[in-house]
């Protein structure tokens, strides 16, 4: 999904006026739209991290823990990386 808004996000930044005008408001709801994208990869990497959690108490296969731990430090990496398109994209229309 994230991979889905961020052309478009870019492409509207890209285009835009300066603030206040319709296409500055057209990159802020692309930019909206990138954000609500990112909040589900966020929502992932909170779940993995409470499995994880879960997981660290009981007694479970080892693989299956590391498994997890590796999930998580995959999707926090995707996570910081959405962050950095997010702020870059914003930054091009934030005034000066």
């Amino acid at each position: 999904e994230f991979a889905a808004a961020l052309a478009p996000a870019r492409e509207a930044a890209a285009s835009a006026g300066g603030v206040g005008t319709e296409s500055w408001i057209a990159a802020q709801q692309q930019i909206s739209r990138l954000d609500a994208a990112r909040a589900r990869t966020v929502d992932a990497l909170a779940e993995l991290e409470s499995l994880a959690i879960d997981r660290s108490g009981v007694a479970v296969e080892l693989d299956d823990y590391e498994a997890v731990l590796a999930a998580a430090e995959e999707v926090r990496a995707l996570v910081q990386a959405q962050q950095a398109d997010l702020d870059a994209i914003t930054a091009r229309i934030s005034a000066p």
